[in-house]
């Protein structure tokens, strides 16, 4: 199945963007990369706090440490 597009904008620096074109980086892969990275770290931050607030023992031990260190390590 493949997920329908949408367009999403933002306005940058022109000197940035100029550096973008200089290095030829693929600016709409770029932003699609970083934001679904932003989403993943979001998400697995919300495991944490929803297994932290309830005190589920459903995990295994040292689950919650290992994702808070996954996301202390993205940063």
């Amino acid at each position: 199945m493949m997920n329908k597009s949408v367009t999403v904008s933002a306005k940058v620096p022109e000197s940035l963007k100029k550096r973008l074109d200089e290095l030829g980086i693929n600016i709409s892969e770029t932003i699609r990369e970083a934001l679904t990275r932003e989403v993943e770290k979001k998400l697995r931050a919300k495991v944490v706090e929803d297994f932290s607030a309830s005190k589920s023992k459903i995990l295994p031990k040292g689950t919650i440490t290992r994702i808070i260190r996954e996301i202390r390590e993205e940063s």
